[in-house]
């Protein structure tokens, strides 16, 4: 039986895959979940702070992912969720002043 962090952890090598693929030049996994953040992707004119799910975000998270956007205010930097079932959604939360 395969537990729901190896099924996790597969989802978000996946993820960085895809990230390199398309020209991100360093993509960091955060290991254990003791980060808000599953992957940073650093690209040549931005940086991506990504969270990966399966299918949804329970409401804590997603209020501290937009309170952290609220704080960073970076146009350069984008807090991002991407969602891998059934297909590939991303959600880029934005905070405008």
């Amino acid at each position: 039986m395969v537990s729901n962090y190896v099924r996790g952890r597969a989802r978000e090598y996946r993820v960085k895959k895809m990230l390199l693929d398309t020209g991100a030049i360093y993509v960091v996994r955060s290991y254990g979940s003791h980060s808000m953040f599953d992957l940073t992707a650093v690209f040549p004119n931005q940086v991506k702070l990504i969270q990966v799910k399966k299918d949804r975000i329970s409401k804590e998270e997603k209020e501290s992912l937009v309170r952290f956007s609220k704080k960073v205010r970076n146009p350069m930097i984008s807090v991002e969720v991407w969602f891998t079932y059934p297909k590939l959604r991303i959600w880029k939360i934005k905070y405008r002043t």
